[in-house]
């Protein structure tokens, strides 16, 4: 199956990964960088490279991992022929690079190969797979970064964003290979760590955890610019998360999470490295703030008054003083469908619901929400286009949070 874009499991990619591939392709740098490319002459044969610098395993040498890659090939439907190198390297690495002359080349280092089970390397062939068959590199972030001129921040940060959801794709078609949760958290643990001692045992709620504090930090970074927004991978722990969820949903033949609800919750999980819409400069981030600060207040005044533990929750939001008795209540609460329309116009689901939360958060910051405050969040959730259900589950999900 040459076309790609045909393939069935393009249906494991995420939202975030297929259309931002498709916005980056209508960006006029990346698409010139791309044309770039393609006009170039190639000097070097990739596989005669890899022949000379590294070792490819044949059936004969280990048929265990040519098993191990026939097994993924059928679970994937790949077709393209395909060969495997090791290559010396202290680092735990695989790496898949674009086909050439109609052959994929996998690559793995030789201290992955040592210290990985045979199911733990399943989840990692998986995931080089998945690069291929959702057509990552197609998008060649290094050398379009590397361009001149160089691209702007803005379009870095979209470059990035989308970076970190493809290896939520391609974590996707590596959990498909592996079927196996624990193998799959040990060798996140594995790579994140380096670790594969018994003196440390894997305990896959306890690396999650690790989210909680990075999002407590996250919080405490007052706006300015972070390192994680420029970072092409997501963060370990925050991709276990991911995978945790795939594997109870019914992307992976499970019941408990419906396909929408689990792209909802990867959404919010990505989100934790991206640029907030409470700082970033841009129409949408203008109209999720505009109706955010008129809802907060109209959700507030809903049980009679705007008690001062809301207003410091307000003020965490908008910043100190930015609630004040003079604020015209009335008019804002008139011109909140319209505001809820300008948000429908110019932002992703993915980022209302982020807001939505965040008015929830608001709410809840003087107790457990009273009855006329869930019928205005309620009210808010369908002016914004959101189902009942999923509304429920984001105002349970900051429940949680109490």
């Amino acid at each position: 199956m040459n076309d790609l874009s045909q393939h069935p499991l393009q249906a494991l990619r995420t939202p975030a990964d297929s259309e931002g591939a498709a916005a980056l392709r209508k960006e006029e740098h990346v698409g010139s960088v791309i044309d770039a490319l393609g006009r170039q002459k190639q000097t070097l044969s990739t596989r005669r490279n890899l022949l000379g610098s590294a070792l490819r395993l044949t059936r004969g040498m280990s048929p265990k991992l040519i098993a191990m890659v026939d097994e993924c090939r059928e679970t994937l439907g790949i077709e393209i022929p395909t060969e495997l190198y090791v290559f010396s390297n202290p680092q735990f690495n695989a790496f898949c690079i674009k086909p050439e002359d109609g052959r994929l080349f996998l690559g793995f280092t030789s201290a992955i190969i040592e210290k990985f089970s045979l199911d733990e390397l399943k989840f990692v062939l998986g995931h080089e797979f998945g690069h291929y068959l959702f057509e990552h590199h197609d998008i060649p972030i290094g050398v379009i970064m590397k361009s001149q001129p160089r691209p702007s921040p803005q379009l870095a940060l979209k470059l990035f964003a989308w970076s970190r959801a493809a290896e939520i794709s391609a974590d996707r078609a590596g959990a498909l290979c592996s079927k196996n949760l624990d193998a799959v958290a040990s060798s996140m643990f594995k790579l994140a760590s380096g670790v594969t001692s018994d003196l440390i045992q894997i305990e896959i709620d306890d690396f999650v955890e690790q989210l909680e504090a990075m999002q407590k930090e996250g919080e405490n970074s007052k706006g300015e610019t972070r390192a994680d927004w420029f970072s092409t991978h997501p963060f370990s722990p925050l991709r276990l998360r991911a995978l945790q969820l795939t594997f109870e949903s019914e992307v992976l033949g499970a019941s408990s999470l419906k396909r929408d609800v689990l792209e909802s919750e990867i959404a919010n999980l990505l989100g934790l490295m991206s640029q907030n819409y409470l700082q970033e400069k841009s129409t949408s981030a203008e109209a999720l703030r505009r109706f955010l600060f008129a809802a907060s207040i109209s959700v507030g005044q809903a049980s009679g008054t705007f008690s001062a533990k809301e207003q410091k929750a307000f003020e965490d939001f908008f910043g100190e003083g930015s609630y004040q008795e003079s604020i015209d209540e009335d008019r804002l609460l008139q011109d909140l469908e319209r505001r809820a329309k300008e948000v429908l116009e110019h932002a992703k689901k993915s980022r209302i619901e982020e807001m939505f939360r965040d008015l929830t958060i608001i709410a809840r910051a003087d107790s457990k929400l009273q009855t006329k405050e869930r019928l205005e969040l309620q009210r808010c959730a369908d002016l914004l286009g959101l189902g009942a259900d999923l509304a429920e589950r984001l105002i349970q999900s900051t429940a949680a949070l109490d």
